[in-house]
């Protein structure tokens, strides 16, 4: 039997670089290796947020931009559908 996967799994993750400046393409989710502060703007947001966030767990946040003003979290990663 094949399995079977549906339309909100994640079929890729890509590694991202903080920036205040670069924005990508918006994913389902959002995670790191160390926890820390995470400041992200998110699709249809005007303005950012600073949230604290733990190692592992995937946030299911459709983040456009992680910021490196107030971020401390590390190994940051966005998660796509395919």
């Amino acid at each position: 039997m094949a399995n079977q996967v549906d339309g909100q799994s994640v079929g890729r993750m890509v590694a991202i670089t903080k920036s205040d400046t670069d924005r990508f393409a918006a994913g389902i989710g959002l995670s790191c290796n160390v926890a820390g502060d995470v400041n992200v703007l998110c699709v249809g947001m005007t303005s950012p947020v600073v949230r604290t966030i733990t190692a592992g767990p995937d946030y299911p946040w459709r983040v456009i931009a992680v910021y490196s003003t107030s971020t401390t979290a590390t190994g940051l990663v966005v998660s796509y559908q395919s």
